[in-house]
C-alpha cells in the first residue's frame, strides 16, 4: 500500500495514535505476494484441471514424496490437517488418490496416486515450473538465490522461535 493508496482514504473520525504502514511491514508484503500467486495459480488450476490449489498441493506432495499420510503431508507443506484433508476427498472422488491402510498399523491410512493421478500431476507439473519461471523473470538470477536464501532463514527462524 503506497502514501497514495492511503491518501484515498477519507480522514477518520476516530484516528490511531500510530498507524501501521504496511508497504514497510514484512509480514504483510509476504502474505500479500502469497495471496495474488496463490489467486492466480488458483483459477489457472481450476480453468485448466478442475482443481483448486489445495489439491494441488496434495498432488505435487504426493508425486514428490510418493505414498504417505495426511499427518506426513501436514507436516511436508505446513498446512492444516483439514486443507489436506478435504483435498484429498476431492481427489479421491474424482479417482486421482487412493487410499490404502497401513499392512503394520491399523490406525494409519496412506495416500497415493492413482494411474490417473500420476497423469494429471505430470501435466500440472510443467505448467507450474513455467509459472514459476514467468515470476521470476522480474528478477535476476542473483536476487532468486538472495530471495531463496532469504526465505528459507525466515522460515526456520519461525520454526524455532515464537512470532
Amino acid at each position: 500500500m503506497t502514501q497514495a493508496d492511503i491518501s484515498k482514504f477519507q480522514e477518520p473520525i476516530h484516528a490511531v495514535q500510530t498507524p501501521h504502514n504496511l508497504s514497510e511491514h514484512l509480514p504483510f508484503l509476504i502474505c500479500q505476494l502469497s495471496d495474488q500467486i496463490l489467486l492466480k495459480a488458483q483459477k489457472h488450476y481450476r480453468r485448466k484441471f478442475g482443481l483448486g490449489i489445495r489439491e494441488w498441493r496434495v498432488l505435487t506432495l504426493l508425486g514428490l514424496f510418493g505414498r504417505c499420510s495426511a499427518a506426513d503431508m501436514v507436516g511436508h507443506a505446513s498446512v492444516d490437517k483439514t486443507t489436506i484433508s478435504r483435498a484429498l476427498t476431492a481427489l479421491e472422488s474424482k479417482g486421482y488418490v487412493q487410499r490404502i491402510q497401513d499392512p503394520h498399523d491399523a490406525r494409519r491410512v496412506e495416500v497415493q496416486l492413482t494411474k490417473s493421478g500420476c497423469a494429471l500431476h505430470d501435466k500440472m507439473v510443467p505448467q507450474s515450473r513455467q509459472r514459476a519461471k514467468n515470476l521470476e523473470k522480474a528478477i535476476t538470477v542473483q536476487e532468486r538465490k538472495q530471495l531463496v536464501g532469504i526465505l528459507r532463514k525466515l522460515k526456520t527462524h519461525l520454526d524455532t522461535q515464537p512470532f
